[in-house]
């Protein structure tokens, strides 16, 4: 095939650059006419945006299941809280009756949970706990969104019973 510029013929470089340039945009016309570049273009950029509203979907499906969870959570540790106060009220009477003052038990239970709450404090409180309490939560993490990229993938095998749950 021979392109035939309407140009008069010369020597010089601008000339050769000029009709390089035609040629160029000559070939990439007829190139993306070929390849349909604008085609796959829109289809890569109609993927791109499916697969962020994908992802803002699962966004929202997860923060839901968080906020049930957490709400679920708070109601079963408001109720335990309650039983245990109960729990230690009924402590506390119990070694007052025992002891035959009616301050001790409270006395004896509020010194009790103080050092509990200062041996936690201080086992918690130290950097190496810290760590490795991070980094099971770090690897627990990892290990629910591997759970969770496999059954996005299909593979009900390696999921385990999440699959089962989450499809009742």
């Amino acid at each position: 095939m021979t392109v035939k510029f309407l140009l008069p013929f010369r020597h010089d470089f601008s000339y050769i650059a000029f009709e390089a340039a035609l040629l160029t945009v000559f070939m990439f016309g007829k190139i993306k006419e070929a390849l349909k570049i604008d085609d796959i273009l829109g289809n890569v950029t109609s993927y791109i945006e499916t697969r962020i509203e994908l992802l803002k979907l699962e966004l929202m499906e997860y923060s839901a299941t968080l906020i049930a969870y957490l709400a679920l959570g708070t109601g079963v540790v408001l109720t335990a809280f309650m039983g245990f106060i109960m729990l230690n009220f009924a402590i506390a009477f119990g070694i007052s009756e025992f002891v035959g003052k009616i301050w001790a038990g409270p006395l004896i239970l509020g010194v009790l949970w103080t050092l509990c709450a200062y041996f936690l404090f201080k086992t918690i409180s130290s950097k190496k706990n810290i760590s490795l309490i991070r980094t099971k939560i770090l690897e627990s993490i990892l290990q629910q969104s591997k759970e969770y990229e496999f059954k996005e993938n299909g593979d009900s095998e390696k999921t385990g019973n999440t699959t089962q749950i989450d499809n009742q």
